[in-house]
């Protein structure tokens, strides 16, 4: 967990830092995602040499098991069963939620951006809001949690939290922590949840 701590550390830190503008005006003019972006394509590069070094990705495929086929399937049925279950505790504590807007909310599997944007347009700022802070907190929760996931359920644990994260930014903290013999199973299962999750919200949010 002390890798955790530290993650978790560094995003209080960035927090801290905007929140106060303690630091010179014209820090906070950076573009703070470009360079984030390259950050992570220098992360991805290396991941690449790594897994060069050893066997090759092909090889690695074939070692695969048939279950981790139907690991997307799993991830949203679980992510389904998530939502009602979250939906019944904010009823029990009083609060106002639609269950098909829970649900839509989780639907989104981690991808803030798209979903944010398009819960704002069907259900006004304080749902997108919200859908924002919820997926994020997802990609949050896998960072911090990842090692923990995978002793308790397994190696493949870990890639169904981070959902449509585990192609860009959970990706090196799971292969850090599941090794690289994992990847081709991660960068499967992050393929079809990024195609399907803009179908299944664009369906969703239409009805």
């Amino acid at each position: 967990m002390k890798e955790s701590a530290i993650i978790l550390g560094c995003f209080v830190a960035g927090l801290v830092i905007a929140l106060t503008e303690i630091l010179p005006e014209s820090f906070y003019t950076l573009d703070f995602e470009r360079y984030a972006n390259w950050v992570l394509y220098a992360m991805l590069f290396f991941v690449g040499v790594s897994i060069g070094i050893g066997d090759s990705v092909l090889t690695l495929v074939k070692k695969l098991p048939k279950s981790v086929l139907w690991l997307p399937v799993i991830a949203l049925l679980g992510t389904w069963i998530g939502s009602v279950l979250a939906f019944l505790i904010i009823r029990i504590l009083g609060l106002e939620l639609d269950l098909f807007k829970a649900v839509t909310i989780n639907s989104a599997m981690g991808y803030y951006s798209l979903s944010a944007i398009l819960t704002t347009q069907a259900w006004g700022a304080t749902i997108g809001s919200v859908c924002l802070l919820t997926n994020l907190i997802r990609e949050l929760f896998t960072i911090v949690s990842v090692k923990l996931l995978g002793r308790v359920f397994g190696r493949f644990a870990s890639t169904a939290a981070g959902g449509a994260t585990v192609t860009d930014t959970t990706l090196p903290i799971i292969l850090k922590a599941e090794g690289n013999a994992i990847l081709p199973a991660v960068l499967y299962f992050g393929i079809v949840i990024n195609i399907v999750v803009p179908f299944l919200l664009t369906f969703l949010l239409a009805r």
